[in-house]
């Protein structure tokens, strides 16, 4: 069963000016060592299905995973560089801009995005029967 989300602090990494607030991140739905839906779920649900669909749950269970390190990862980009960038004017405004240019907007959409995967977990008790339709819903 996954853990609810909670938050995390975030602090800037060495080197980094100590004026940056740290960043509350969500925990991920699994820790480390529970990053495959087999171990999410135990065995004794992952044995009950096929091996074709072991695998697919496996999958669908890696996608939500890499969107949960994505999310994470790019959230500390806004907060850690783009944000002090803009703030501080420690480079030109366009520059900034030019190297971000949608980070927000893209963030944005991963964290929904994210968000949907972990509402169809829950829904469907860890297993995602109709993948094509969440992701057909969330194409822009």
């Amino acid at each position: 069963m996954p853990r609810s989300p909670r938050a995390r602090p975030v602090s800037p990494s060495p080197g980094q000016p100590r004026s940056v607030t740290p960043v509350m991140m969500p925990t991920p739905m699994a820790s480390d060592d529970m990053r495959t839906w087999g171990k999410l779920v135990g065995e004794t649900v992952a044995g009950t299905v096929s091996k074709e669909e072991r695998s697919r749950q496996e999958s669908i269970f890696e996608l939500l995973a890499t969107e949960e390190d994505f999310v994470h990862d790019a959230t500390i980009v806004l907060h850690v560089f783009y944000w002090p960038l803009m703030k501080e004017k420690l480079v030109a405004r366009d520059a900034v801009k030019s190297v971000f240019s949608n980070w927000d907007q893209i963030v944005e959409f991963a964290t929904a995005f994210q968000g949907v995967l972990r509402k169809e977990y829950s829904k469907q008790n860890n297993k995602i029967d109709m993948i094509g339709d969440v992701l057909c819903a969330n194409v822009r």
